[in-house]
């Protein structure tokens, strides 16, 4: 008899207990799932930041595309492309084996992944940038299943909107890092007063360049993620007789059956399929919105991105802060409503800027300077923390609903779902490249799709008035 996993699991529910009356964020069953998945968020934001940014203004060459404008959709689809294939497969790898173990290999893949990002960069040849962005959906959409459904097995149920708001607040604090971080290193000039400090790496053969100090960076991240998933907790699988099923269209069919036939998962799950749908269309569109509407250079581009990375992480924590005794349904309804609001400003606002008719950029210094560019910056901002406010507790509601035999891999069809979303994302940024349609127009169009959610949901919020756990007690 095997009294390993009983006795793991007794351990896991003693330390919940010894803990439940302090801040989950500082115990063994929280922090170093934090700490992994937020390391992982930096160097792969770093990589993705590179090519978005780098690409389109001329920093990272990608031969093979007649335009560079034409390069940006499909990179930024490369991602929940494979997302969505190692989906079929992460959530049953989560479920059959044991969640520690499944930590540490995941990340060793993705130190691998940052070696050949590095290469690249180094090298200067920025396919090996892509063939790590594709390999990094694989390696997330193994990641994703287990720390998800390692949650619900690692914190209470009270625990989860909580656990959720910080894990959330931790990916967009450290999506602003390294998305801040790729954006500044691969805009500045080789011979930057930053990089006289960084010379050393010249002994190991290496030139002291924004893109080697970059790709060095990336690595150092994903080994102390590495390091930091080695201090998890122990969690038995939940269906370790699971048969993985290597054919990968029938497995995805039959999890998304019994996903769908779970009816209290499917509304979360359209809930946060339409988030990332909502930041993968502006993230892949900033750099063009930033040239072409406001006339700017590359650096207001991470600008932009660093107050919707900021905002979304100030959303979760304020998601996190209001958990206890508030209806979670209201609040994510208040949050998608407040945000199609900010959208329809951002549009508005961005009517009112043109362009240099000489084709020249206006520098970021002098944009930030402006009383408009302040204002659009505020306007992102507020956009996403309104989004933050508005994902987590949709998440939570899944990870609690979910049944625990079949929960991981349920949670593995939500990020099919958000890979279907990101790819949508990604190629709606060719109704803009290719069609007379301006950049600010997905402004618009995200306030449109927002506010027809926010309508739903204030009807749902009505039929449910006590919030997300009504389905649960009612049994609907």
């Amino acid at each position: 008899m095997d009294l390993k996993n009983p006795i793991r699991e007794i351990l896991v529910k003693e330390e919940k207990l010894m803990t439940a009356r302090k801040p989950i964020f500082f115990t063994r069953r929280f922090l170093p799932m934090w700490l992994g998945q937020s390391f992982g968020a930096l160097s792969d934001n770093m990589n993705r930041q590179v090519l978005i940014v780098g690409v389109p203004f001329g920093v990272v060459s990608l031969a093979g595309f007649n335009s560079i404008d034409a390069a940006l959709p499909i990179i930024g689809a490369l991602f929940p492309v494979a997302m969505l294939i190692g989906s079929m497969y992460g959530g049953q790898f989560a479920e059959k084996f044991e969640t520690q173990m499944m930590f540490r290999r995941t990340k060793i893949l993705e130190i691998i992944l940052m070696l050949f990002a590095a290469y690249g960069l180094i090298t200067d040849q920025g396919w090996f940038l892509v063939l790590a962005l594709f390999g990094m959906g694989l390696q997330s959409s193994s990641f994703n299943p287990v720390r998800q459904s390692a949650m619900p097995k690692y914190l209470e149920t009270e625990e989860l909107i909580r656990g959720n708001g910080l894990i959330n607040a931790g990916l967009y604090g450290c999506i602003l890092v390294g998305t801040g971080l790729g954006g500044y290193f691969i805009a500045l000039k080789p011979d930057a007063a930053l990089f006289e400090s960084t010379r050393f790496i010249e002994n190991f053969g290496l030139a002291s360049t924004p893109k080697s100090i970059t790709g060095i960076v990336m690595v150092i991240f994903s080994i102390l993620g590495y390091a930091f998933v080695w201090f998890a907790p122990k969690a038995a699988p939940t269906n370790p007789d699971l048969k993985i099923d290597w054919l990968a269209i029938p497995a995805a069919i039959k999890m998304v059956r019994f996903t769908f036939a779970e009816a209290s998962v499917v509304r979360p799950l359209i809930g946060i399929t339409l988030f990332y749908f909502v930041s993968t269309m502006v993230t892949i569109a900033l750099p063009l919105y930033a040239r072409d509407t406001l006339g700017t250079d590359a650096l207001v581009v991470t600008f932009f991105m660093l107050a919707f990375a900021v905002g979304a992480g100030v959303g979760a924590l304020v998601s996190a802060a209001i958990s206890k005794g508030n209806s979670a349904l209201r609040s994510a309804t208040i949050g998608v409503t407040l945000a199609a609001i900010c959208s329809a400003g951002i549009f508005i606002l961005s009517l009112t800027f043109s362009p240099n008719l000489d084709g020249s950029l206006i520098e970021s210094g002098e944009f930030v300077k402006t009383w408009r560019g302040i204002l659009l910056l505020l306007l992102f901002f507020l956009c996403s923390v309104f989004l933050g406010i508005y994902l987590a507790p949709l998440q939570a509601a899944i990870q609690r609903r979910a049944p625990n035999d079949r929960r991981a891999r349920i949670l593995a069809v939500v990020n099919m779902s958000v890979a279907v979303a990101a790819l949508l994302g990604s190629l709606s940024t060719l109704a803009i490249t290719q069609t007379a349609l301006r950049p600010e127009h997905s402004f618009i169009a995200l306030s449109l799709m927002l506010g027809g959610v926010a309508l739903y949901m204030m009807r749902r919020a009505k039929q449910v008035p006590y919030g997300l756990y009504d389905e649960m007690l009612l049994k609907k």
